[in-house]
């Protein structure tokens, strides 16, 4: 199981702690950091970061993609505190550029799922249909304003009617974002990821599969730093996509061993540069043409 750090706008809402009962029971251990607690380093320690009714600031969401960049993937509702009927650009699903812009839609209903998918089946929902989201009615989350998703993002389901509540886009590392960049981790918008009134065993069972997603495949870069004496390091280890020169992610290697490790989601050939400490005289080490192994 994951350990998830959970994003919030406030600890005391309902909407994070029916998401924490719901993550916790499904077997993940859940730490929660208030938006304008989150730092980048600390979030980027985990293995999924979880984003429900974050505050509505641009720059809070800017941490939680920092440390996306960094190689962590992300499932996010949309934020916390926004007017019905708003249009914003303030989440992470956008900073991100998951997607171009969303809008809350208060007072939304059922939504027919788009076509067939592996993840509605493996949660036992028998698409196209409806399905039950909370355990009792609430307000959607977010939804799309426009067909103007990542190219490299499949929307799961109806993004194009009033009931926004069942959106879902899901983008795996690699895939182009809105910039034409690749993705550094595997990234999910879930618009019913909001939950203040309890989530429903289907709504429970999608989320499920989505995490199963999102924390599933790519690939892993590894190594050890240490001085000339064989002392190992804590150093930052940046790994640079070769063909294009892209920054993939970056990672400290650990005091006590020297070990890093970096998921990617790119086969083939890695540029890794080892900095010296800030300060520090030597110059950088470089490994190139470093091919990642298969998780």
């Amino acid at each position: 199981m994951a350990n998830i750090a959970l994003v919030t706008e406030t600890l005391s809402h309902a909407a994070y702690t029916n998401t924490k009962t719901m993550l916790e029971g499904l077997g993940h251990t859940v730490t929660g950091y208030t938006s304008a607690a989150a730092v980048a380093a600390t979030l980027a320690t985990f293995d999924l970061i979880a984003v429900v009714r974050a505050a509505d600031n641009a720059t809070y969401a800017d941490v939680v993609v920092a440390a996306f960049n960094m190689g962590v993937p992300v499932i996010s509702g949309g934020n916390g505190a926004v007017p019905n009927g708003t249009n914003y650009v303030t989440s992470v699903p956008t900073r991100a550029r998951l997607v171009a812009n969303m809008t809350n839609l208060d007072g939304q209903t059922q939504m027919n799922a788009l076509q067939a998918d592996p993840i509605f089946t493996a949660a036992g929902i028998t698409a196209p249909g409806n399905f039950t989201v909370y355990t009792s009615y609430s307000f959607s989350d977010s939804t799309l304003t426009t067909t103007n998703i990542a190219t490299g993002a499949t929307s799961l389901t109806e993004r194009t009617t009033a009931a926004g509540e069942k959106t879902a886009i899901i983008a795996l590392g690699g895939s182009n974002n809105l910039s034409n960049n690749p993705f550094p981790a595997n990234i999910a918008f879930v618009g019913f990821f909001y939950g203040a009134t309890g989530y429903s065993a289907q709504g429970t069972n999608f989320i499920r599969e989505v995490i199963n997603t999102l924390l599933s495949s790519g690939y892993l870069l590894s190594g050890t730093v240490r001085d000339s004496s064989n002392n190992p390091l804590a150093r930052k280890v940046r790994a640079y996509l070769r063909s294009s020169g892209s920054l993939i992610t970056e990672k400290t290697s650990n005091a006590s061993t020297g070990a890093f490790e970096m998921k990617v989601y790119q086969n083939e050939p890695f540029t890794l540069v080892c900095l010296d400490a800030d300060g520090g005289t030597k110059n950088a080490l470089v490994k190139d043409r470093v091919i990642p192994v298969a998780l």
